[in-house]
């Protein structure tokens, strides 16, 4: 005797109706992902006109396309892809804007390169990145000042300034990035007021002051940083007066003192300590 599957007239609307649903979930879907992805693509070429960039990592993934199944229901998906951006001398308060249109991409490093940005487009381009690790900023001028409390970028975990201008209002706010752990402000004039909220931040492994106005004062505001493992001195104007303070940090690996005031004699005291007085390495992930 062979069965045969029976139902009525109203499961049969039950399951008519379920596979509407369904069907119209996955046409939203799709109709909803191809305008992100319009949107995304219109940002890169807005950041492109601009002369910045996207970066790929691996490079050669811009080339990869999706599924042939991924490809027909949502499109193509290279931009998943991108892992940074670049923005360089011409890139305007447009270009910045842009970035908030790819808050939707794994985007993990930003590289700014001899731009001139307010404080407060700088900042809300930073927090519009969801996933953003690391922050480059390179012979940049950084206008005016952040008012009041701003929302802090929560991934980022490592920032890099050199030969750059910011108010203290800005450094501050980044000092301030609770989950950072590697600050560089090389080749760059500092607020006294910038240490203290520097030293604030528990979280800080590496900092480096290269070529910068750091003084022995500003350094022994810091030196109650249990966590600090690198610290780079080079070029500026600190002396064997650290020392002393720099041999309780418990956690300190290594100190940079080339071209510092420290001398041979405090060099051999750091060394004698188990601190190392080699090159230090900030974070060298840049696009």
């Amino acid at each position: 005797m062979k069965f045969r599957l029976r139902y009525g007239l109203r499961t049969a609307g039950v399951i008519v109706t379920v596979a509407c649903f369904v069907l119209a979930y996955a046409a939203n879907a799709r109709r909803e992902y191809r305008s992100q992805h319009r949107t995304e693509l219109d940002a890169l070429e807005r950041i492109e006109r601009g002369g910045g960039a996207a970066c790929y990592f691996p490079p050669q993934a811009k080339l990869v396309a999706s599924s042939a199944w991924q490809s027909r229901l949502r499109g193509e998906r290279h931009l998943a892809n991108i892992s940074g951006v670049y923005l360089g001398t011409n890139c305007d308060h447009e270009v910045f804007a842009a970035l908030k249109d790819l808050c939707g991409l794994d985007i993990k490093i930003a590289f700014l390169d001899g731009v001139n940005v307010p404080a407060e487009v700088l900042w809300s381009s930073l927090i519009s990145l969801p996933k953003l690790d690391t922050v480059r900023i390179s012979g940049s001028t950084v206008n005016g000042q952040l008012s009041g409390h701003v929302e802090m970028p929560k991934t980022v975990r490592h920032v890099r300034m050199d030969d750059s201008t910011a108010d203290k209002s800005v450094l501050i706010a980044i000092s301030a990035i609770p989950n950072l752990q590697r600050l560089g402000l090389e080749g760059m004039a500092i607020d006294d007021e910038v240490f203290p909220n520097i030293s604030r931040n528990g979280r800080m492994v590496a900092l480096s002051f290269s070529r910068s106005n750091v003084t022995d004062e500003d350094v022994l505001q810091i030196a109650g940083m249990d966590m600090l493992e690198q610290l780079d001195l080079s070029h500026t104007a600190c002396s064997d007066a650290i020392i002393d303070r720099l041999l309780l940090m418990p956690h300190l690996k290594s100190v940079t003192t080339d071209g510092s005031q420290i001398t041979e004699q405090g060099v051999q005291r750091l060394t004698d300590s188990g601190i190392e007085t080699g090159v230090f390495v900030l974070c060298g992930a840049a696009p």
